[in-house]
C-alpha cells in the first residue's frame, strides 16, 4: 500500500478516534453548564465525565436526590437507546434504575426500583403540612417508565404502600396498598387498586391521561362489617354504607386538591 493511500486511510480514523476520546472524557460538570436550562433538573457538585459520574444532590420536580450516580449501560449502545444506570439516595431510602433517552419515544426508564415514606412524598407536592394524615412506606417496582415531557406517558409495573396508615379517628390501618399500572389502550396509563389487610377493603381502577390527568373510581368497605372497629374506621372517612361505597377522585399532577365524590 503506497503511503498516500496509507494517509487517505488513517487520518480519518484517527479524527474519529480523537473525537470519541474527547467526548468520552468530556466533563459532566461543563456539559451540565450548557445543557442546564433545556432539562428540567438541577445537578449540584457534578463530578466525573457524561458517561460516568456523580453529583451531590439533584432536584428534579421538588424532589430531593443526594449522592446521584450514573454510568452508561453498554448493552445500549448497540440498541437506538442511549441508557445509563442511575443510583441516588433518597430521604429515608433510595433509586436504583436504568434511565435513557430513545429515538423517536422521549425519555424511557427501565427496572425503576424506589423506596421512601409517605411524609417524604407530601413533601414533595405543593402540600406538605397534608404528610400528618398519613403513614406508612411507598416501594415502586416498575418494569417500564416512559415520559412525555413533564408527564408521564405510560407506565407499567407495581407501587405499593406498605403498611397504610390514615390518621384519622384515632388511625385506620389498610394494610398493603398495591397500585398496578400498565399502558392503556390507545395512551395514558390504566391504574388498578387493591389493598391486603386492614379494617377497610379497597378496589378501584382509574386513569392517567398524558396530559397528567387522572380519575378513579374506588370501592371502600367494611372488612367485616359486624367488627366495631371497621364501623368506626368507616364513620371516620365518612362512608354512608359500610357495606360498600363508591368513591370518585378526579385531578390533575402536581395542581390542587383532587374532587372527591362520594356516590
Amino acid at each position: 500500500m503506497k503511503c498516500p493511500r496509507c494517509l487517505a486511510i488513517l487520518l480519518p480514523v484517527g479524527l474519529i478516534a480523537y473525537a470519541v476520546f474527547l467526548i468520552a472524557y468530556l466533563p459532566a460538570a461543563a456539559v451540565w453548564s450548557v445543557a442546564s436550562d433545556a432539562v428540567p433538573a438541577r445537578l449540584y457538585g457534578v463530578e466525573g465525565s457524561i458517561w460516568s459520574g456523580r453529583a451531590a444532590t439533584a432536584m428534579v420536580a421538588g424532589a430531593r436526590f443526594d449522592a446521584v450516580h450514573w454510568e452508561l449501560a453498554p448493552p445500549a449502545l448497540l440498541s437506538r437507546t442511549v441508557a445509563f444506570r442511575v443510583r441516588a439516595n433518597l430521604a429515608h431510602g433510595a433509586l436504583d434504575t436504568r434511565v435513557g433517552f430513545a429515538l423517536g419515544r422521549g425519555l424511557v426508564a427501565e427496572a425503576v426500583k424506589a423506596g421512601t415514606t409517605v411524609d417524604t412524598l407530601f413533601e414533595w407536592t405543593r402540600f406538605p403540612e397534608l404528610a400528618i394524615l398519613a403513614d406508612g412506606r411507598v416501594e415502586v417496582r416498575l418494569r417500564h417508565l416512559r415520559m412525555n415531557g413533564a408527564h408521564l406517558a405510560s407506565a407499567q409495573g407495581r407501587i405499593i404502600w406498605r403498611k397504610a396508615t390514615l390518621n384519622l379517628g384515632g388511625g385506620i390501618p389498610l394494610g398493603d396498598v398495591v397500585a398496578r399500572l400498565r399502558p392503556a389502550d390507545g395512551a395514558g396509563t390504566r391504574i388498578t387498586l387493591s389493598n391486603d389487610g386492614g379494617l377497610l377493603r379497597l378496589a378501584g381502577d382509574g386513569k392517567l391521561t398524558l396530559e397528567g390527568r387522572y380519575h378513579l373510581t374506588l370501592r371502600l368497605q367494611a372488612r367485616d362489617p359486624d367488627d366495631p372497629a371497621s364501623q368506626r374506621a368507616a364513620r371516620a372517612l365518612g362512608l354512608p354504607d359500610p357495606t360498600g361505597t363508591v368513591v370518585e377522585v378526579s385531578g390533575v399532577v402536581g395542581g390542587p386538591l383532587p374532587a372527591v365524590a362520594v356516590r
